[in-house]
């Protein structure tokens, strides 16, 4: 029988970059979401305060579809993994 050892590399690389992945854009949406808020604080331009409260909805959505995705992600990797015997 082959070594399952590459296949388990594999899946590991894959498993730690669709979570890097989901990290960065969590902090970028993060990051946006905080200059929008503040932007009249540090006198940004940006949008008048009243469109982030318009705004606030759909980027609360978006973020716990990324969390939802990276749940579901991890889930399956390890799902894989069980049925292929890799610990």
């Amino acid at each position: 029988m082959h070594s399952l050892k590459p296949l388990k590399g594999l899946l590991e690389f894959f498993k730690k970059k669709t979570k890097d992945y989901a990290e960065w854009d969590v902090k970028e949406k993060e990051a946006l979401f905080y200059l929008i808020l503040f932007s009249p604080l540090y006198g940004v331009p940006i949008v008048s305060p009243l469109s982030v409260f318009e705004l606030l909805p759909h980027i609360i959505k978006d973020l716990k579809r990324n969390m939802e995705r990276e749940k579901q992600t991890e889930s399956s990797l390890w799902k894989l993994l069980g049925i292929l015997g890799i610990e």
